[in-house]
């Protein structure tokens, strides 16, 4: 599509260009303020894995509203010290803890959205079964949501606390705007409109702070595009009656969700990176009584928003009246589908491309080697990345997300963070805000953010 260039992806093409014209790849910082910020970064060490160390203590899997807000309080106390303000999003209907926003205001001037979430995927009873707490073991960290997400919280707060320390000219020459999503794990419905909201006007950049992957000695991974993933209740209505006396009166809701398994099944096609998964079923009541109910999840996920948005319509055209019907009387079983919180496909796209090479400038400025990669899963990136030129995979490294088993006998480990990598990928991306940010113009309104 062609247009306008965005006020993001031009600052983003200004510095990865900065890049390319050093052969050296000795970045956009001088020997001293590179000294200050290693120095500062080390000092804050401690700081920050006091605070990872209490958030992982805070149990806050995606349904526990209290500790998902007990989360958010320790979120919005660490970085008060930086200026940051606190907004609360609550859910009116309080099914959700409340969503987070931090902002660091400087009017006029542009702004970074920085995102991340406050909930895990491990419920307070499995952490006690398990007894995954909070150890330090050689190079790593353990803990439940250690390195997902809340790894990548302490992240932000290290690399904006040290850059209000050694380079406050940096700090000041953007609005920050921090997003922590309370049900992420889960998909929140009304969490994308308020971050896009709260992101306006055009962002020069939108980073999301998952965790990234070790790819090989000082290779690690850089995510810019994702797998699209939409989710699904289907229902089916039947109509109940005795299995024996009764039988050619029912109309089996279990009999017309299995055909309808088999139906969504059968969309899969790995050619365009599509599947559809059925991940759960329920139904019926009696081992006598033809089934009156049945229910099913579904997963779909592609790589291509076309592809995505044609599974999409298939499945929401499957409602209405079935195929299964009662003998005695025609009968039908009838079928709802109904679309849950999901995440659209977050394409290959110039903007991430181009802040990417932003990262991977500054990543080799420090000798480590950044690399650019499509991931499978979600994340709110997906969301975002039309709004304003996206990476993810900007938190720590680790491994060994959403398992809480430790049983190396068997291949499973506990979710796990590398110490190290703390440090190095504050450095990195200190390096690049200041590429980014020194190279930005003055905001301008009404740019054509969407990729060209």
């Amino acid at each position: 599509m062609g247009g306008k260039t965005s006020q993001g992806e031009h600052a983003a093409a200004q510095a990865a260009d900065q890049g390319r014209r050093s052969p050296q790849s000795q970045g956009v910082t001088s020997p001293a303020l590179r000294a200050a910020f290693e120095s500062r970064v080390a000092q804050l060490e401690g700081a920050a894995l006091h605070a990872l160390h209490q958030l992982v203590a805070c149990s806050s899997e995606t349904h526990d509203v209290a500790g998902v807000n007990r989360c958010g309080k320790i979120t919005a106390r660490l970085f008060e010290s930086l200026g940051f303000d606190p907004e609360f999003v609550a859910d009116p209907d309080q099914q959700r803890g409340d969503h987070l926003l931090l902002t660091r205001r400087a009017a006029g001037r542009p702004r970074v959205l920085l995102v991340s979430h406050l909930d895990t995927v491990y419920s307070r009873r499995e952490v006690e079964r398990r007894h995954f707490v909070w150890r330090e073991e050689g190079p790593r960290i353990y803990g439940p949501g250690v390195i997902d997400i809340k790894g990548g919280t302490v992240l932000m707060y290290l690399v904006l606390a040290t850059m209000a320390a050694e380079a406050p000219d940096w700090l000041d020459a953007a609005e920050w705007v921090l997003a922590f999503n309370a049900e992420e794990e889960t998909g929140s419905a009304d969490f994308p409109p308020l971050v896009r909201r709260a992101a306006r006007p055009t962002p020069l950049a939108c980073l999301v702070f998952e965790h990234g992957h070790v790819r090989g000695e000082r290779h690690s991974s850089l995510t810019i595009s994702r797998r699209g993933a939409a989710r699904f209740r289907i229902e089916v209505q039947g109509r109940a009656a005795h299995s024996g006396s009764g039988h050619g009166r029912g109309a089996s809701a279990v009999l017309e969700m299995a055909r309808l398994i088999e139906a969504l099944e059968a969309m899969s096609d790995p050619a365009q990176h599509l599947t559809v998964n059925v991940g759960r079923i329920e139904g019926g009541s009696a081992i006598n009584t033809v089934p009156e109910r049945a229910v099913a999840l579904v997963d779909l996920r592609a790589d291509e928003p076309p592809i995505y948005e044609r599974a999409v319509e298939r499945i929401l055209a499957l409602a209405g009246e079935g195929t299964v019907r009662a003998r005695d009387d025609g009968f039908a079983c009838s079928i709802r589908v109904s679309r849950l919180p999901g995440y659209p496909p977050w394409p290959a796209n110039p903007g991430s491309r181009r802040l990417a090479a932003i990262w991977e400038e500054a990543a080799r400025s420090r000798g480590h080697v950044l690399l650019a990669e499509h991931r499978l899963g979600a994340s709110d990136g997906c969301h975002l990345w039309d709004l304003a030129p996206t990476l993810d995979g900007l938190g720590p490294l680790g491994d060994d997300i959403h398992c809480a088993t430790d049983d190396p006998a068997h291949g499973q480990r506990q979710e796990s963070l590398l110490r190290s990598s703390l440090i190095d990928r504050a450095l990195i991306h200190l390096e690049a805000l200041g590429a980014l940010l020194t190279g930005a113009e003055s905001p301008r309104q009404g740019a054509d953010i969407r990729p060209h």
